[in-house]
């Protein structure tokens, strides 16, 4: 079965309209396409957006708790989810463990690109020219470095597991 769509008058299947009780045939007039362009449209609009972090400001609390409540009844379906944007966004990932990671240390965190570190050594390990696949700071981190770029480098997971806490001068005696 086919529909007209109200907005542009374009001949669509059902499938393309959105379900609605309140019309003869049961389906919302306007079709899935103009209804998300509109959405979006409405959600572009800067008084919807500041109305909104308005509204999430005045109740950080109350989302907050709403959020944890979440994740405790559904410990699945969170992981599943935090695990999918972990392997789509590896970049913002990294950045949100290093921030973390120099917050509990106490150490001052800059911004910074993995991509440019791992360009600028041209993808290999700093110590042994391996490929890297991770980045490793210095001076550690638990050792009063600091989580900005002249700090990182590119490293390979051995290289990075045996340095561990270690300053370059312990690690190269050991």
């Amino acid at each position: 079965m086919v529909k007209t769509c109200s907005k542009y008058g374009e001949t669509k299947p059902y499938s393309e309209f959105y379900a609605s009780a309140g019309t003869r045939d049961g389906q919302r007039n306007p079709c899935k396409s103009c209804c998300l362009r509109r959405q979006a449209n409405y959600d572009a609009r800067a008084d919807v957006q500041a109305a909104r972090r308005e509204y999430r400001q005045a109740n950080a609390v109350a989302i907050a708790e709403a959020r944890r409540r979440w994740r405790l009844a559904n410990p699945e379906l969170h992981a599943a989810r935090s695990a999918e944007w972990k392997r789509a966004n590896p970049d913002a990932h990294a950045r949100h463990k290093s921030k973390d990671r120099a917050r509990r240390y106490g150490a001052e965190h800059e911004p910074y690109s993995r991509a440019e570190v791992f360009a600028r050594w041209g993808s290999r390990c700093c110590y042994c020219n391996e490929p890297a696949t991770s980045i490793d700071h210095v001076v550690p981190l638990s050792r009063g470095g600091h989580d900005v770029e002249a700090n990182a480098v590119p490293c390979c997971k051995s290289c990075n597991s045996s340095k561990g806490r270690k300053t370059l001068a312990e690690w190269a005696a050991s």
